[in-house]
């Protein structure tokens, strides 16, 4: 009994300040203005192709949105430090083109792509192991991500241990400025289904209004906490200001999804380099 009681506790430690793991796992199986100022824009990512040449599809774009979560081991929800560090180089050496939100977005609605291959990396959360372990590895490979932040933890340590802080996300924002782009996962990474649409209205609202005041730029991405949402999600997230939502529904994202519920492909560990390459080519 002892070490079942001691299993569980380990597992809700791991799914965002305490919220949520095993409802995620089963799913699929102002101090603002202190904000890092940097004199000289720091790019360490990889090139990127002008908008004036991306090129026009001749059907629907499909974009891999990648969803990872820690950098740890222990679960299907957290990826060995040495296998992203593999997938990462895979998708460089495969010729993948890394996409920025604001990217993703004209990928999406404007049905055209700066070359054929392409690939959106997501985490959710906001690990504290994506400062400590996947920046090394961001900045090696030059690879573009997104970090899905909830925002209640930023300003309170104590509260989640696990999290990355404000003064974390501060240094990252320094050290990388372009390459890793931090959107929402709401104030307090609650399920919203089970919300009224006025507190959803207010989770999604707020953590959009911290994170611009924090980061002084535009916040297009909202990440549904456990991809637990509903049509009142929806709504809260286009009144917030959202362009994009991503929810945990496998497969690859398109526009006729629609742009607030967007699928993602889920990556758990133990995938060789073939297995791996064909998930994010397929979407399953």
């Amino acid at each position: 009994m002892k070490k079942r009681v001691g299993f569980l506790l380990t597992i809700l430690l791991l799914a965002g300040c305490g919220q949520r793991a095993t409802a995620e796992a089963d799913q699929t199986t102002s101090s603002s203005a202190k904000t890092t100022v940097v004199k000289q824009q720091v790019d360490h990512g990889q090139t990127r192709i002008p908008l004036s040449k991306w090129v026009h599809t001749q059907t629907d774009v499909h974009i891999p949105i990648l969803m990872y979560h820690d950098i740890n081991t222990g679960n299907s929800l957290q990826m060995p430090e040495q296998q992203l560090n593999n997938q990462m180089h895979w998708l460089k050496d495969a010729g993948y083109y890394f996409l920025s939100p604001k990217e993703a977005y004209i990928a999406l609605t404007q049905n055209k792509l700066p070359q054929k291959k392409v690939v959106w990396v997501t985490f959710d959360d906001g690990y504290k192991s994506m400062f400590t372990k996947g920046l090394p590895i961001f900045k090696a490979v030059g690879a573009y991500v997104t970090i899905n932040l909830i925002t209640s933890t930023l300003n309170d340590p104590q509260k989640c241990p696990l999290q990355i802080n404000k003064a974390q996300m501060d240094k990252m924002v320094a050290a990388t400025r372009t390459t890793v782009s931090m959107e929402s996962h709401t104030v307090s990474h609650l399920d919203m289904n089970t919300m009224p649409l006025a507190q959803q209205q207010k989770e999604m609202a707020d953590s959009r209004t911290e994170l611009r005041q924090l980061l002084h730029q535009p916040i297009l991405t909202v990440a549904y906490p456990a991809g637990h949402y509903d049509a009142d999600s929806v709504t809260a997230a286009k009144e917030a200001g959202y362009k994009m939502a991503l929810t945990t529904t496998p497969g690859l994202a398109t526009a006729s999804q629609g742009l607030l519920q967007l699928h993602r492909v889920r990556i758990n560990p133990g995938l060789d380099k073939d297995q791996y390459l064909e998930l994010v080519k397929t979407g399953y």
